[in-house]
């Protein structure tokens, strides 16, 4: 697969391990939240799942021909309980209303379905708030207000660290100002399920 890419940190790689610890059948309808070029979701059809990206602005690039919808993610263009997981990768910092996000989530997944995410968080003990970085609590607090039960999460800061050397080397002007500025960051996974009984 030429096009494949690292779109986040982990790459395309940490997206099947997610995918895989969800128990995901291949024939499972996935929402790709935010899908950007649509890397993951391209990745995920190749592998049987029946994805659909989502995003506001989507992004095209050559061999790649996943299918995209271009909708705002906090009012999902889908009828209710419809969806087996919902998966969101470098989404939730840049989301100033999570709730209404989540809550939309909730409202397409199936009773039991899945929320599949991996982004950043702020380490508890920082004093830097980094924009809309949350810390793990405090994500922890937004998924289970809106009706979700975590399943599983996993720290994967080795998987940040990786990208931002990488970054660090192709942008050694920026070195001391990055590193300041994401002293406090760390990476994460997640998935968590929903705890609706029906398909209302």
């Amino acid at each position: 697969m030429g096009w494949q890419m690292d779109c986040h940190p982990g790459g395309l790689e940490l997206t099947q391990e997610l995918i895989q610890s969800a128990g995901l059948t291949p024939d499972s309808l996935i929402l790709d939240l935010g899908c950007g070029i649509g890397a993951s979701s391209q990745m995920l059809a190749e592998s049987g799942y029946r994805a659909v990206g989502v995003d506001r602005e989507p992004r095209t690039k050559p061999g790649l021909n996943s299918m995209i919808v271009q909708a705002d993610i906090a009012s999902l263009p889908f009828g209710t309980a419809c969806a087996d997981a919902c998966l969101m990768e470098c989404v939730f910092r840049s989301l100033s209303d999570l709730q209404a996000v989540l809550q939309s989530c909730y409202r397409v997944l199936k009773p039991a379905g899945m929320l599949l995410v991996n982004d950043l968080y702020l380490a508890e003990t920082a004093s830097d708030r980094a924009g809309s970085v949350r810390s793990k609590t405090e994500i922890l607090n937004e998924i289970e207000s809106c009706g979700f039960k975590l399943i599983n999460w996993q720290d994967q800061t080795a998987k940040l660290q990786s990208a931002r050397l990488k970054w660090l080397w192709e942008n050694e002007e920026n070195h001391c100002q990055s590193r300041e500025k994401t002293s406090g960051w760390r990476y994460f996974s997640l998935s968590a399920r929903s705890l609706k009984k029906d398909f209302s």
